[in-house]
């Protein structure tokens, strides 16, 4: 886990080693390690390392590849990278048994980028430069656990691990912004890749890779794409059939992501999803120790039931006591972590726990993703529940939808436009309207965010799970892995994702929602109850969570007022009459919506903190 920066200029040269290393500085908390940097005429690739496998420096990159033909540097980690190493005669190879950075080396001599991208497993972003036939190929991975950011102009292409280390190269113009991807991100709190906020700027999409030639002609290529169309052959069409293939994929990626030469831990919660991952992560590491975020609210407090977990799996457990006062006291240095705005405000709580937990480890394993692909969250069984009203016509949804607000109770106005809108309008956490107000010159949101709530299949419930399943690994999940990411690498600590290697993700995508759910995530929990035996297991997970409307009311009231009244960030875009009425309207308490709020102020903070700050260029 590390962070990279780099320039491939095959009409040019690369900028001076001093300014290209005040652009890899903003990266070294990914990376304090080491650092390094490879160039030669047409390519600069620079890398901090953050050491976890084979500490030695053969291992450092940027590395290249045996024939001296390719340069790769990446983040992330190969989790499959001793299989690879067998499957293609490389294991007696120096370092093939303990560094993946020395496989993907390897295999860059034998293997095409393309034909690389589809056997890994892991999570990771990889700059590949081929020095002969002068070309770069970018590889993000098919979760999108990992962030990889580009622009491409004039005569070069700069791409980087961090958005602020391409936004402050002399190529990109950090006033143009990108207008629909600002409606993007106040409606749902990320940017959405390929967009980000500013235009020119892109990110690889997860499952993507891109490829320039000596002339910058990209290529845009897909080798990894879950589908959004109900399940048909080769689906695990019974529930025992599901529980014993996602128990033996799960168990085989916890054994996976346990490889590492520095100290290693498990989060582990009250819920399901961290318990199930440490308890299997357990079976192959009897000596894993799992950490558990203590805090002094009862009603919030996980500590005791994790506690009963530990007990009943054999696991030694730390509990990390954070309290709402240590949070706050992070929140400028988290800030400066998130080189580009997550309007979440877990992110808070996320980065003071990563903080503490960097203390004790240097990678911890996290539950993340389960919700996503075994339909955890609620709002799944309310679309399903409403699928003969989404049937019916436009006009007679339209009068159900009125006369259900007509009597006072809660219909999203998404209910009048069948379920593209209506799941919009809940991940929103500003509304269609409020956003056409505020930004009143910007119509409608880019195209892969169109794309990716376009729902075109019949009303069946096959079609519907499958549609929001789809939905929520390419669209919330995206802002999840994002806030964890920025949060744990902003404090030197890689999160790695069970539940997200290649293999349980497929698993998961054969199964049936009938065959999953006789309630949500019931795969899991009959996985972890196993585990428990006679221990009482909690369906309910409480999560570690902030009072945002008191502190966005007390303690950060001055500051949102100010950045929302005067911003920094796309004023030409935004009424600032209607982002001032919203906001004192917060204040003097006519609304609660504060994560719409933190929304507006996490993207003035942003710009005030990374994009107005000056960079020294050398």
């Amino acid at each position: 886990m590390c962070g990279f920066f780099g320039e491939f200029c095959p009409m040019g040269t690369p900028i001076a080693e001093p300014e290209f290393r005040s652009l890899l500085n903003l990266s070294r908390h990914r990376g304090p390690d080491g650092q390094d940097v490879f160039r030669d005429s047409h390519c600069a690739l620079g890398f901090n390392r953050l050491a976890i496998l084979d500490l030695s420096p053969a291992a450092m990159q940027p590395m290249r590849s045996p024939s001296g033909r390719s340069v790769l540097v990446f983040n992330g980690e190969i989790y499959n990278f001793k299989e690879l190493a067998r499957a293609h005669g490389i294991e007696n190879q120096p370092h093939c048994q303990t560094s993946d950075s020395a496989v993907l080396a390897h295999l860059a001599d034998i293997l095409s980028p393309e034909a690389l991208a589809e056997e890994l497993d892991g999570m990771f972003a990889i700059a590949l430069y081929d020095s002969r036939n002068l070309s770069l190929t970018l590889i993000r991975d098919f979760a999108g656990v990992k962030p990889f950011f580009y622009s491409v102009g004039g005569d070069r292409v700069v791409f980087a691990s961090q958005f602020d280390q391409v936004l402050h190269h002399p190529l990109v113009d950090r006033g143009s912004e990108n207008a629909r991807a600002v409606r993007d991100y106040l409606q749902l709190g990320y940017m959405p890749a390929p967009e980000t906020l500013i235009a020119g700027v892109e990110q690889v999409e997860p499952g993507r890779m891109v490829t320039f030639d000596r002339s910058l002609h990209a290529s845009h290529r897909t080798y990894f794409e879950l589908s959004r169309d109900p399940i048909e052959g080769g689906a695990l069409e019974t529930s025992d059939a599901a529980l014993e293939s996602v128990t033996a994929a799960l168990s085989n990626a916890c054994h996976q992501t346990l490889v590492s030469d520095v100290p290693l831990g498990c989060f582990l919660s009250g819920g399901i999803d961290s318990p199930l991952v440490a308890a299997l992560a357990h079976d192959r590491m009897p000596a894993l120790h799992g950490y558990t975020v203590g805090v002094d609210d009862p009603e919030l407090n996980e500590a005791d039931i994790a506690r009963s977990y530990c007990q009943a799996l054999g696991i030694e457990q730390t509990i990390l006591h954070l309290s709402g006062e240590a949070v706050i006291d992070q929140a400028e240095a988290h800030f400066r972590a998130f080189s580009d705005p997550v309007g979440d405000y877990g992110s808070l709580p996320t980065f003071a726990i990563t903080r503490e937990a960097r203390r004790h480890a240097t990678v911890m394993l996290s539950g993340d993703g389960g919700d996503e692909l075994f339909w955890g969250y609620p709002r799944f069984y309310k679309f399903l529940r409403s699928r003969r009203l989404l049937s019916m016509p436009r006009p007679l949804r339209r009068l159900f939808g009125v006369g259900m607000r007509a009597t006072g109770k809660d219909a999203s106005h998404g209910v009048d436009d069948g379920l593209s809108a209506w799941m919009f309008d809940t991940q929103a956490q500003i509304l269609s309207d409020d956003v056409t107000r505020i930004l009143p010159g910007v119509s409608g949101n880019s195209d892969g965010i169109v794309d990716l709530y376009r729902f075109c299949g019949p009303y069946s419930t096959a079609a519907i799970s499958q549609w929001l399943r789809h939905n929520e690994f390419y669209g919330h999940l995206q802002k999840v892995l994002a806030k964890v990411d920025r949060a744990s690498m902003g404090n030197s600590l890689e999160v790695r994702v069970p539940f997200l290697c290649k293999d349980v993700i497929n698993t998961a995508w054969r199964i049936r929602m009938d065959a999953a759910n006789v309630e949500p995530k019931w795969i899991l929990k009959q996985a972890l109850a196993k585990r428990l035996g006679s221990t009482p297991m909690n369906h309910q997970k409480m999560g570690f969570t902030v009072p945002i409307n008191d502190w966005l009311r007390t303690v950060f009231k001055d500051e949102v007022r100010e950045l929302t009244h005067h911003p920094v960030f796309a004023r030409e875009l935004m009424s600032t009459d209607v982002v001032r009425t919203f906001t004192e309207s917060f204040f003097s308490g006519a609304h609660d919506h504060g994560s719409a709020i933190w929304i507006l102020y996490t993207l003035q903070k942003w710009a005030a903190v990374h994009l107005e700050r000056q960079i020294n260029l050398r």
